[in-house]
């Protein structure tokens, strides 16, 4: 007997994973941010080989915190919805399996 929905499992798994590696990747970005954003001063920053230090290295910290922070929001956001997206066809998954 042939499942004629196993796109909707392959998809939801896919998904899944998808949605692994964007609340990993975004965890990792805010927690960065977060710190950067908090410790500025403490933050050794080095932009082009050049070493920054006091007031510059603050403010270039805080700027890279806080779009870190953007980001690792927008990529926990984006793991929601693959996460959603992957409950819903494995749920169809199982009801068109269950009626076939």
């Amino acid at each position: 007997m042939k499942s004629k929905n196993a796109g909707s499992l392959i998809g939801g798994i896919i998904s899944a994973f998808v949605a692994m590696f964007c609340g990993i990747c975004g965890l990792v970005f805010k927690l960065i941010g977060t710190v950067f954003v908090n410790n500025p001063e403490e933050v050794h920053v080095t932009v082009n080989g050049r070493l920054l230090e006091g007031k510059e290295a603050a403010e270039a910290a805080l700027k890279l915190g806080g779009i870190l922070s953007t980001v690792g929001g927008i990529m926990l956001i984006i793991a929601s919805v693959f996460l959603l997206i992957f409950l819903i066809l494995l749920i169809v998954y199982f009801v068109r399996k269950e009626h076939a």
